[in-house]
């Protein structure tokens, strides 16, 4: 087993439903030498008391990008893991995520989805989104999943953490890796998706973002002001989901 030190980093924001499932998750881990950080884009509800009464340090987040590299700021892990609120995965996940981290000898990877879900369409997400990351990983641009990402410290840190982008800073973050020569790629394990957004957006509109930011993030352009702002009408459905 991996004797990393590990910080998990959360961003969340009204999240009092889904927090504290993932938080007894975490609770139920073998592998036990990690410490949580939640970084809060200024809850409405109760979030920020579910995260201090399981134990969690508490920062100031905002945006998931600005959330993630806040909690980074005042990580002491050698390993990110970054999570976000509505993930949960087995009571073995991170011991194995991070033995095949380890072994793997890689700098930033994703794992692969749970495809053990009674909803066909759900379920067809899931298969087509893992057929992509292992096609992907043999490529410039492989896939950088934020739900669950698992970074070394010292590497997210020389390429400047997450962009500050609304959308796609994840991809963002893992072809930027892959440019610098880092070694990305896929693990093994998997874990539990929300469909949260599967189900008040739909799949069309989910893919049809991922393919307008993927595009214009291929050709640096991923960041401007109009990419983004449409991107973000496009992942809501066009008014469907804030």
């Amino acid at each position: 087993m991996s004797k990393a030190k590990v910080s998990i980093i959360i961003p969340t924001y009204n999240e009092e439903a889904h927090l504290p499932i993932l938080l007894e998750c975490l609770e139920n881990q073998t592998y036990k030498d990690f410490e949580i950080i939640v970084a809060d884009a200024n809850s409405k509800d109760i979030t920020r008391k579910i995260a201090r009464d399981f134990g969690a340090k508490v920062v100031d987040g905002g945006i998931p990008s600005v959330g993630r590299n806040n909690g980074a700021k005042v990580a002491t892990g050698d390993v990110f893991v970054f999570i976000d609120a509505d993930v949960t995965f087995n009571n073995t996940f991170l011991e194995n995520a991070l033995d095949s981290f380890k072994k793997r000898k890689l700098d930033f990877a994703t794992p692969y989805y749970n495809i053990n879900v009674k909803k066909f369409s759900h379920r067809s997400f899931f298969v087509w989104g893992n057929a992509y990351k292992r096609f992907m990983r043999y490529t410039r641009f492989p896939d950088g999943t934020g739900q669950l990402a698992i970074v070394k410290k010292d590497k997210f840190n020389e390429i400047g953490g997450y962009p500050n982008y609304i959308i796609g800073e994840d991809t963002e973050l893992f072809w930027k890796a892959a440019r610098s020569k880092y070694k990305v790629g896929t693990i093994k394990e998997n874990f539990n998706s929300s469909v949260r957004r599967i189900e008040k957006v739909g799949i069309f509109w989910l893919l049809l973002t991922f393919s307008f930011i993927g595009i214009f993030l291929m050709i640096g352009k991923g960041g401007d002001k109009v990419v983004q702002s449409l991107g973000v009408k496009l992942y809501g459905g066009l008014g469907k989901a804030k």
